[in-house]
C-alpha cells in the first residue's frame, strides 16, 4: 500500500499550509464525499464546491469520523481541529489531479485508457472479466471517468499491479489534457462516436479531436474504423509521432483493418462473432455489446491473453450493472434499465435491447 503524509501533499500539490499538526502522519485514501470513508484517521479529505453542494460543508463531519487530513479551498470553515493537517488550495480539484498525475508517474505498467461516447465502463469490465484471472489488475470503480472520477481511480494503483484500466469522460472542450495527463495510457481505445454531450462541442469533429487527446502517450490506438471521424482522427494520430501503431476493426472490407462478422449464435439471445480468423461467442445479441465485445477481444489479445482460454471467458461475460439490465417487473413486465446512458444512441440501442427479449409467439 503507498503512503504519503501531509508534507509530501502540500509539496506535489503546491497548497499552503493552514495547521499541521501530525506531520508524519500517513495518508492512504482521498475523499470527496464524508459518506464514503473507508479509514478515517489515513483519509485525506478534499472539500471541493460543486453546482449542488459544498464539500466545506462537511469537514466538520468528516472531522468527526476521524478524518484528520484536510484540503480546502475557505480557510473560514475550519473551526477548532486539535490533531488535524489543514491545506489550503485555491482549486482543490486541481490538487487533486495534481496528485493523481504524481501518483500515476510512479508506476511503469500497461495503462489502458479509454473513451468514446459510449461504451466505456462496458468494455473496461468486461475486460476486466475476461483478464483479471492471469493478470493483477487495477481499474477504475463504476463509472469513475471524470475530472475528479480518473485521479480517485489512478490513486488506486500500487506496485503490485500488473495492468491498469482507466476510463476517462468529457464533456466540453478543455477537459480532456488534464485527464489525459494523469492517465498517461500506454494503449488507447476509442469505443465509439454517438451524441452525448454534443452541447459541449461545436461539433462532431471538435468533440473528437478532443477525445483523441487522451492517447498523446500511447503507443497504440484501438478502434472501429466504420465511424468515419474516428478513423480520420486514427489516422492523423499515428502519422504524428513514430513507432505508433493502429489496430482497428470494421464490419465491411477495410485495408488495414480486422474484418468482423456476427451471426446468431446457437443459444437465444447470443452472437457469434468471427474477428478475422477469429470466431468467439457472447451470451447477448444487442448491438452495442457486440460492439462492446470486439473491442474487447482485440485489446485482450493485445495484452497477451490466451485465444482459447479467451474464447471461453468470451462466452461467460456478464452483464454489467445498470447496462442493459434485464429485471422482472409486476404484471409480467419485463424492465431495462440503463441508467449509466442518457443519450438519444443509448436508448435507441435499449429499446433494440427490449424488443429482443419479446417472447416468441
Amino acid at each position: 500500500m503507498h503512503e504519503y503524509n501531509i508534507l509530501d501533499i502540500e509539496r506535489i500539490t503546491g497548497a499552503k499550509s493552514l495547521q499541521i499538526d501530525a506531520p508524519d502522519a500517513r495518508i492512504r485514501f482521498l475523499a470527496i464525499d464524508s459518506r464514503r470513508l473507508v479509514a478515517p484517521a489515513e483519509t485525506l479529505f478534499f472539500a471541493m464546491r460543486g453546482a449542488k453542494h459544498d464539500g466545506h460543508g462537511f469537514v466538520a463531519a468528516a472531522y468527526s469520523t476521524g478524518v484528520r487530513h484536510f484540503l480546502v479551498e475557505d480557510a473560514g470553515c475550519i473551526n477548532t481541529m486539535p490533531g488535524a493537517n489543514v491545506l489550503q488550495s485555491s482549486n482543490p480539484r486541481a490538487a487533486l489531479q495534481a496528485l493523481g498525475a504524481h501518483h500515476r508517474a510512479r508506476f511503469d505498467v500497461p495503462v489502458i485508457g479509454i473513451t468514446g461516447s459510449n461504451g466505456k465502463t462496458m468494455v473496461k469490465e468486461w475486460l476486466y472479466q475476461v483478464l483479471a484471472p492471469d493478470v493483477y489488475i487495477v481499474r477504475s470503480p463504476g463509472s469513475y471517468n471524470s475530472q475528479v472520477g480518473v485521479p480517485l481511480s489512478v490513486w488506486a494503483m500500487e506496485l503490485a499491479h500488473e495492468l491498469a484500466i482507466f476510463e476517462a469522460g468529457i464533456s466540453t472542450v478543455g477537459e480532456m489534457a488534464r485527464l489525459a495527463e494523469i492517465i498517461k495510457p500506454t494503449f488507447g481505445l476509442f469505443t465509439n462516436m454517438g451524441t452525448a454531450h454534443a452541447e459541449g462541442f461545436a461539433n462532431d469533429a471538435e468533440k473528437v479531436a478532443e477525445k483523441m487527446l487522451l492517447f498523446e502517450s500511447a503507443d497504440c490506438l484501438l478502434y472501429c474504423a466504420d465511424y468515419g471521424l474516428i478513423e480520420e482522427s486514427a489516422r492523423q494520430w499515428a502519422k504524428q509521432k513514430p513507432g505508433r501503431s493502429l489496430l482497428s476493426w470494421s464490419v465491411s472490407p477495410n485495408p488495414g483493418c480486422n474484418l468482423v462478422e456476427f451471426d446468431a449464435g446457437d443459444l437465444p439471445n447470443s452472437t457469434r462473432v468471427q474477428v478475422g480468423t477469429d470466431v468467439f461467442h457472447i451470451p447477448f445479441a444487442d448491438a452495442a455489446s457486440r460492439e462492446n465485445a470486439v473491442h474487447v477481444w482485440l485489446a485482450a489479445l493485445q495484452m497477451g491473453a490466451n485465444p482459447d482460454a479467451l474464447c471461453v471467458r468470451m462466452a461467460a461475460l456478464t452483464p454489467v450493472a445498470m447496462r442493459l439490465e434485464l429485471k422482472a417487473g409486476i404484471n409480467g413486465c419485463r424492465l431495462i434499465n440503463d441508467a449509466y446512458n442518457n443519450d438519444l444512441a443509448a436508448l435507441r440501442i435499449a429499446l433494440q435491447f427490449a424488443r429482443q427479449q419479446e417472447p416468441e409467439a
